[in-house]
């Protein structure tokens, strides 16, 4: 090995009268990277990814389970909080988060077809009330004055949505063969994404609009907004309200269903509708009702050039449809929407905070309670992207 040292020395040294210094650092580079490949080649390659998932994993059903006292400290403080606020309660690990907001978009499309964002208490956004309009002028002629967009501020709302789970204390202890904390975040998931679901459709939750004279604030359930007069058309912009179309049925199986979702979908601007997020969201009652649709001659429609059966998810007129259980039937809906077409991304939804969760192992001696809760809010920003349909049944006189 001196020998080798030796001989390297004396090469540098020769290369010192011979070369420039440039020259003799290229050389040394070149050695210093055969060293770095020769010893990745000898060292023992490990997975180490999925370790430390699998590790995170654990310590994450552990802090569910167990309760933050019990908490593996290993685990990244980018997956789990341990941070216990004035009210109480711990983030539920990141790891999981995944999980619960999957279940959440399941049971709400509007949920999964909004825009959603977290951010803290009193979040606000600007809404357009008039735009500018843009003029013309031949070469040289005379600039117009023209006016200026104006806006109005939405201050949006907050509502808890809570839920609790109650399990025995041998269940916790592994007498029972079940994985509790997997079963734990796919219950409060399913739960909180069905009464999120129900507010975002529903709420009364208010926000407030300021710089509009007649309108003060706007609710979070799309089918709870005043609706604007009159039948929308692609300009139709009320802001604070829903613009509707209006359809009269006779409900008797003759309807032309299929026809009158071709009028309803032209109230909608071109503009809004090549989102990702640009759909309409339905009861099962419609979808039932498209589905038995037949033409003049007994054909069923729906595997026509209107609809696209099988397809997830399925189409009508070429725009992507969706479910939602809290849409009211046609004999229950009161002048309410019974369909709801747009760019849904118009829609807010603001997570003020992560799903807590506080673990009660006190009040319910040989049970074990875990106590969920979120705050969000939500809200629609543009009152041009969003559509109701609003059917009357024919007296038949």
């Amino acid at each position: 090995m001196t020998k080798e040292t030796n001989s390297i020395d004396q090469l540098f040294d020769e290369l010192d009268t011979k070369a420039d210094a440039s020259a003799i650092d290229e050389v040394k580079s070149r050695l210093e990277a055969l060293e770095d490949a020769n010893a990745k080649r000898s060292s023992i390659k490990t997975d180490d990814t999925k370790v430390d998932e699998k590790a995170d994993k654990l310590a994450a059903s552990n802090l569910i389970i167990k309760g933050a006292a019990n908490y593996n400290l290993s685990l990244k403080a980018t997956e789990a909080s341990i941070t216990v606020d004035a009210e109480g309660g711990y983030a539920l690990p990141k790891i999981f988060n995944p999980e619960v907001t999957d279940y959440i978009r399941k049971t709400s499309p509007l949920f999964a077809l909004a825009k959603v964002i977290n951010s803290g208490s009193k979040y606000s956004t600007l809404v357009k009330i008039d735009g500018s309009d843009a003029r013309t002028r031949t070469e040289k002629g005379a600039l117009e004055a023209g006016t200026v967009d104006t806006y109005a501020e939405i201050v949006m709302g907050q509502f808890d949505v809570y839920d609790s789970q109650k399990w025995t204390a041998w269940a916790e202890e592994g007498d029972a063969v079940i994985d509790l904390a997997g079963e734990v975040v796919r219950s409060v998931g399913e739960n909180m994404g069905e009464k999120m679901a129900s507010e975002l459709m529903l709420g009364t939750t208010t926000n407030t609009l300021n710089g509009v004279s007649d309108v003060t604030s706007i609710n979070t359930g799309l089918l709870t907004l005043t609706q604007a007069a009159g039948n929308a058309d692609r300009f139709t912009n009320s802001i604070g309200k829903l613009g509707v179309f209006s359809a009269e049925i006779a409900d008797d199986g003759t309807d032309d269903w299929f026809g009158i979702f071709a009028d309803y979908f032209s109230t909608l601007h071109s503009k809004f509708k090549g989102s990702t997020s640009h759909g309409v969201i339905i009861s099962s009652e419609l979808e039932l009702k498209l589905r038995k649709s037949q033409d003049a001659n007994k054909n069923f429609q729906w595997a026509g050039a209107q609809g696209v059966a099988g397809a997830q998810p399925g189409t009508i007129w070429g725009v992507p449809y969706y479910v939602d259980d809290f849409l009211p039937t046609i004999a229950t809906a009161a002048g309410k929407p019974v369909a709801l077409v747009g760019d849904f991304s118009k829609y807010i939804v603001n997570q003020y905070s992560p799903v807590k969760m506080i673990r009660d192992e006190v009040t319910a001696p040989g049970f074990i309670k875990y106590h969920s809760r979120q705050r969000i809010g939500g809200v629609l920003t543009d009152f041009q992207a969003v559509r109701g349909l609003v059917l009357t049944v024919a007296s038949g006189d």
